[in-house]
């Protein structure tokens, strides 16, 4: 069975954040998150509407790859 390091990061993102969208329901982004910057560095919000998801899915790579964090 592949793992992480065996998958390319942007399909395991990109399909870890639509399984979270679909079937995690403990995952869903707050009602302030549309209004939000990802950063100081961005002067808007995130164009795509699932970026929670995304996020959360590159949060779970992550940590998955380079152990506890913080």
């Amino acid at each position: 069975m592949p793992t992480p390091f065996d998958v390319p990061p942007s399909m395991l993102i990109s399909r870890l954040a639509r399984y979270l969208k679909d079937n995690v329901d403990a995952v869903e982004p707050p009602e302030w998150a549309p209004y939000v910057k990802t950063g100081v560095h961005a002067e808007r919000a995130p164009q795509n509407p699932d970026w929670w998801y995304v996020r959360c899915a590159s949060l779970l790579r992550k940590i998955y790859i380079m152990g506890p964090i913080g």
